[in-house]
């Protein structure tokens, strides 16, 4: 069962950042502004989040063949190079492999004896980014009390990153060989926040 674990997440960045919009009293915009204007327009900030990582390794089933013994099934044996993956769609289904066909010709039955060749294929990863629009105002004649209004959206690009972990990885069955059935990644969505600090 020689290969990569199950966890061997090659490469991961996240990036976190916030930026204070300039308007009001003393910023670039509108810095001579007072009163109830001020309020309104002062003390807006952006913030987001970035997060994209290499996929995780999956393995291919041979199908139900005890090539070692009743108690572990074995892995497709990778007869060839490294198989290409990138997901491709055909007639609306998400696949693993860049091409499909193909792939399913670089792997063939282990040898009695042999255990396959283990995660031998990589999914896409995981690619999302999140931004939020904020705005706080102290409470008067408290030390420490705060009203935060936040607009969020999550997926704000509407990124879509197959499940690696979901890909049909029945080798003998050609049909849906490589088909994703679920994904890492959630459609973009919105919230709307009020929040009380005391």
């Amino acid at each position: 069962m020689y290969g990569p674990g199950d966890a061997d997440l090659r490469h991961q960045i996240n990036g976190y950042w916030v930026a204070e919009l300039p308007f009001g009293r003393g910023k670039a915009l509108g810095s001579n502004v007072h009163g109830a204007a001020n309020a309104i327009i002062s003390g807006w900030r952006v913030g987001g989040t970035t997060r994209w990582s290499s996929g995780f390794p999956v393995s291919v089933f041979q199908g139900y063949v005890w090539p070692t013994n009743w108690d572990e099934m074995g892995w497709s044996d990778l007869t060839g190079a490294p198989i290409k993956t990138g997901t491709t769609i055909t007639n609306g289904v998400a696949n693993i492999f860049k091409n499909p066909a193909q792939a399913r010709a670089g792997f063939d039955y282990a040898y009695p004896g042999e255990s396959g060749s283990r995660n031998a294929v990589r999914g896409d990863g995981y690619l999302a980014t999140d931004i939020n629009l904020s705005k706080q105002w102290k409470i008067p004649h408290t030390e420490s009390n705060s009203f935060e209004l936040r607009w969020s959206v999550f997926n704000v690009f509407n990124n879509t990153r197959f499940d690696a972990f979901s890909m049909q990885d029945e080798w003998d069955v050609p049909s849906t060989f490589g088909n994703y059935t679920s994904t890492l990644t959630q459609p973009r969505r919105m919230e709307f926040a009020g929040i009380y600090r005391f």
